[in-house]
C-alpha cells in the first residue's frame, strides 16, 4: 500500500501528520507551499477540489478533509497499533463520536474565537462557546487520563490538536485543569515532536 501525504506546516494537516507518526506506518510526505498557490494547481485540484491540505492519496485514491483522514487511519491501521478500537469494540462508538465532536463542536468554537479576537462582543460569545465545549471535555476527562480511558489514542490526536492550537492565541485553559493537563500530556508525545521542523 502506498500513502502520499500532502501537507503544509501549521495547518489542519498537522494532526494528520501527528497521527501518521503515532501509527508508525510508511508514508511519503509532500510539502505544499500555500502562499505560492501550490494547492490551487489543476493537478492538485483534481485530487482535492477544495484546494487545501491535508490530502492523503491511498494507492492512487485521494482522501481529503482531516476528519475523514483521521477516521480512515484509525479504522484501517489504529486497532493493530492499539490507537483505535477494533470494529467489534463498543468503544468504537466513543471514538467516532469524540473524533467528530473535536472537529465540529470544539474545532468550530475555537475557530470562531480565533476569528473574533479583535471584535469584543463577538469574542465574548465565542469564548462562551469555547468554554462550554471545554466544560464538556473537562467532565469527560474525570477519572480518565485520555478521552477514551487510560490509554492514548488517535481520538486524543484529533481533539487535543485543536486546543494546542488555541494556546497560540492565548485561550485560557486554567478554568479546566483536567483539560489543560491532558493537552500537556498529549503535546509531550515523541510522535508529535517528530512532525515539527
Amino acid at each position: 500500500m502506498s500513502l502520499d501525504f500532502y501537507y503544509a506546516p501549521f495547518s489542519s494537516a498537522s494532526r494528520v501528520h501527528w497521527a501518521l507518526e503515532e501509527l508508525g506506518i510508511p508514508y511519503n510526505k509532500i510539502k505544499k507551499d500555500l502562499k505560492a498557490g501550490e494547492t490551487k494547481a489543476p493537478e492538485y485540484l483534481a485530487m482535492n477540489p477544495n484546494g487545501k491540505v491535508p490530502l492523503l492519496v491511498v494507492d492512487g485514491k485521494p482522501l481529503f478533509e482531516s476528519l475523514a483522514i483521521l477516521i480512515y487511519l484509525g479504522e484501517n491501521f489504529g486497532a493493530e497499533k492499539k490507537l483505535w478500537p477494533a470494529a467489534n469494540d463498543p468503544a468504537r462508538f466513543d471514538a467516532l463520536s469524540w473524533t467528530t465532536w473535536g472537529t465540529t463542536e470544539l474545532g468550530m468554537a475555537i475557530a470562531m474565537l480565533y476569528n473574533c479576537l479583535e471584535i469584543p462582543p463577538a469574542r465574548e460569545l465565542a469564548t462562551a462557546r469555547a468554554n462550554a465545549c471545554c466544560e464538556v471535555l473537562e467532565r469527560r476527562l474525570e477519572g480518565r487520563s485520555f478521552v477514551l480511558g487510560n490509554d492514548f489514542s488517535l481520538v486524543d490526536v484529533a481533539v487535543s490538536a485543536v486546543l494546542a492550537w488555541s494556546r497560540f492565541f492565548n485561550y485560557d485553559l486554567k478554568p479546566f485543569p483536567r483539560v489543560a493537563a491532558w493537552v500537556d500530556r498529549c503535546s509531550s508525545r515523541p510522535a508529535l515532536k517528530a512532525t515539527q521542523g
